[in-house]
Formats: structure tokens, sequence, C-alpha cells
């Protein structure tokens, strides 16, 4: 088993394998093979404390745990579990992977949702200079 850390998050995870691992898992929920539960959250009074899990099987399952209070940390904990074994297969402390996944949910999101005959992109934001405002040539 391997734990790692951000830095060791950063050195291995490229951006393109969690665009896959986050495709796999959905196509895994279209197809009826994800099973992940609504999150858990528990009262800690001034924040909380939230679980997630998710298993596809055959391959694996897993939690992640991370808390909402105003510490001004936002380390995380992510658990793997291999499947027919039930042995952990790696862990993962701290902020980065978290992040990398919300960002490799957006990703697919956009391919999913784009165009396929569109040839130009655009980024917006809120409010955006008035120099974007202007309508495409």
């Amino acid at each position: 088993m391997q734990v790692l850390d951000d830095a060791a998050v950063r050195r291995r995870l490229q951006p393109a394998m969690a665009i896959a691992a986050v495709r796999a898992c959905l196509e895994a929920e279209r197809s009826g093979g994800l099973i992940a539960p609504a999150r858990v959250r528990a009262s800690l009074g001034d924040g909380d404390i939230i679980f997630t899990a998710g298993r596809v099987p055959g391959t694996g399952y897993g939690f992640r745990v991370y808390d909402t209070r105003p510490t001004g940390a936002d380390d995380q904990l992510t658990v793997v579990y291999d499947d027919s074994t039930g042995l952990i297969t790696g862990a993962v402390a701290g902020a980065f992977l978290g992040g990398a996944r919300t960002g490799a949910i957006g990703a697919v999101a956009v391919d999913l949702l784009a165009d396929p005959g569109a040839d130009t992109d655009r980024v917006t934001r809120w409010p955006a200079p008035a120099s974007w405002c202007s309508p495409p040539p």
C-alpha cells in the first residue's frame, strides 16, 4: 500500500489520467456499474465532516473524507480498496487530488456538452471585461 501526499500526486497525476478516470466512472454510472451513495455529513459544531464513498464492482471501492470547519486548512483523505481482496491499495492525504478531481469533472462535462461542430473556444468570466463582450468575428 502506498500513502501519497500532495507533492507525490502532483508528480504522478497527469490531467489526461484524471479525465480518463472521471469518464470511466461516468460510463460505469450510465451502465449501472457505479455504486455511489449520497455523501454523509456529521456536524462538528462549527463545521461538518463529510464522507463520500463509491464502488465499481470488480475494480475497487473507497471513500473520501474532508471537513468544513473554519480552520484555513483544506486537507482531505482518500482511501482505495481492492474489490476482490478488501485490502487497502492506496491512500492520498492532502488537498490537491480533490481539486484535480473537480477539474477533471469540469473537463469531461465541457467535452460532453460541447457542440461537436464547434471550431472555436470562448472563456468567459463575470464581470467580463468590455473587450470580451463583443460578438465573435
